[in-house]
Parts: C-alpha cells; sequence; structure tokens
C-alpha cells in the first residue's frame, strides 16, 4: 500500500469515507472517533474472518515476467491511516508463480520482517482455499499478540514486543512487496476468486464495535474490465467510522518503473 491520504471529516453516527484508486490494493480503513473528546481513541484490538480464495496465474499476455504474481489478505491495527509510523498486521498469503501453498504469518511494520506461524516449532502454518480463518490482534502496551484460527481446527498464536498506541484497523489484500536486500519491490496480483471479510470487530474506548464490509468482493474472475474489485457500500456501528477506502485493484499492475 504507497497512499498518501488525509482525514475526510466526520458526521454524527455516519460514516465518512473516501474512495480512491490504487492499483497494487482493495479494502479500507477504519477508526473509532470520540465525539465528546472530538479526536479519534486507541483501538487495542481488531479481528475479522476472510475466506481463503482459489488463486492462479494472470493471463499471459498480462503476466510480467520480472516479478512473481502473489496474493495476501491481512487485518492490522495501525498508528496513522497509511501504516508508516507502525502497523501490526497478520493474515495469508500465496505465491502461485512458485507454486506455493497459502501461508498464515503476521509482522509489526517497520521494525521486522513477515514471520511464519509454526505448528511444534517446525511445520509452517498453511491455509488451504475454501477455510475460514479468524485473525485477531490485540495490543497489550508493550506488546502484541497475534492469533489465526482456522475452520480445521487448528489455532496459531505469537507474540510480538515491539510497542506502539494504534488508532487505525485495516482490512486489506493486496500484492506484497519483497526487498532485494536494498530495494523493496511489489510483487503483481494474481488472479483470484472472490474475497469475503466478515465479523469484523474492534475494541476502544472499554467495548467492543462492530464494523462492516457490506459487498466486500475483490477481482470477480467474471468481469471483463480492470476494475475488479467491489467495494460497494461501508457502513459503520456507534463511532466506528471508515476514512478511505479502495474499489481498485488491477494485476496488470506491478511497479511503475516496470510498466
Amino acid at each position: 500500500m504507497v497512499i498518501s491520504v488525509v482525514y475526510f471529516g466526520y458526521a454524527y453516527y455516519h460514516p465518512i469515507h473516501q474512495e480512491i484508486y490504487d492499483d497494487n490494493w482493495a479494502g479500507a480503513v477504519t477508526s473509532f472517533r470520540s465525539w465528546e473528546a472530538g479526536n479519534n481513541q486507541p483501538i487495542y484490538e481488531v479481528s475479522a474472518s476472510i475466506t481463503v480464495p482459489v488463486a492462479s496465474m494472470p493471463p499471459a499476455t498480462q503476466t510480467d515476467s520480472n516479478v512473481d504474481q502473489v496474493l495476501s489478505s491481512w487485518i492490522g491495527l495501525s498508528v496513522i491511516a497509511n501504516g508508516t509510523d507502525g502497523l501490526a498486521q497478520t493474515g495469508f498469503s500465496v505465491n502461485v508463480d512458485g507454486n506455493g501453498p497459502y501461508l498464515l504469518w503476521y509482522m509489526v511494520f517497520p521494525f521486522e520482517r513477515a514471520e511464519i506461524f509454526y505448528l511444534n516449532n517446525d511445520i509452517p502454518a498453511t491455509v488451504s482455499t475454501g477455510e475460514k480463518v479468524n485473525f485477531t490482534i490485540v495490543n497489550f502496551g508493550g506488546y502484541w499478540e497475534f492469533e489465526a484460527s482456522i475452520s480445521n481446527g487448528l489455532s496459531y498464536k505469537a507474540i510480538d514486543n515491539h510497542g506502539f498506541t494504534a488508532y487505525y484497523a485495516e482490512l486489506i489484500t493486496e500484492a506484497y512487496a519483497t526487498s532485494n536486500g536494498t530495494v523493496d519491490l511489489t510483487q503483481q496480483i494474481c488472479k483470484f476468486s472472490k474475497v469475503y471479510f466478515y465479523s469484523a470487530k474492534i475494541y476502544s474506548m472499554g467495548s467492543v464495535h462492530n464494523f462492516y464490509l457490506q459487498d466486500f468482493i475483490l477481482l470477480d474472475m467474471n468481469q471483463t474490465n480492470m476494475k475488479n474489485a467491489d467495494v460497494k457500500t461501508i457502513y459503520s456501528s456507534t463511532y466506528v467510522e471508515t476514512i478511505w477506502q479502495n474499489s481498485y485493484y488491477n494485476y496488470t499492475f506491478v511497479n511503475d518503473h516496470l510498466n
């Protein structure tokens, strides 16, 4: 996600969102607004379930051989809306170019790279197409707890000791970036079936609040055009506000210098 976004105001009991267009991600960012204090409040927990899609290579005429074809879906908590000052995140990723598995991971950006969840300390945690994964991130002040619970009954937990206060929650699907040691390079988004985020919740100001992405569908391959993310309606519960959303996700996008 490489985005410059400012806060767009608010209205009582109604979501405020700004739809923007960017090629390498789709999703939404939400905050919890205290109307009495007049500012965003810390968010200490976020959770949401994601259905694992079918991922495959883009058409040959739209595949860039300079990078891999990948997919990543995740939830997160961040200091600011674009995540650059601190972002705790967990989700799954797959590299279809390398015939890789769907790996479950967690990380705290920019302090570290993604870490894979492991079963019995030696078997990488994976998920399969069609399974549902409930992801949870909890901020305990000085450290983060990440959990991924799969519909097959397996559950994974991890702790990270990088601490910061979060004010924004994210639900994102994107093409992730890899590093060659000096430069981070965004990979190419692969083809994939519909991805649904549901049962999203945050914990702020002493209580749990639901927020919803209605008809949040990414890259429906029945579409013939390149605007292949469909974020139709975002609405709020209580004081939860959607700050911005993206509904343009193009698997022909890689990096500007490669296009």
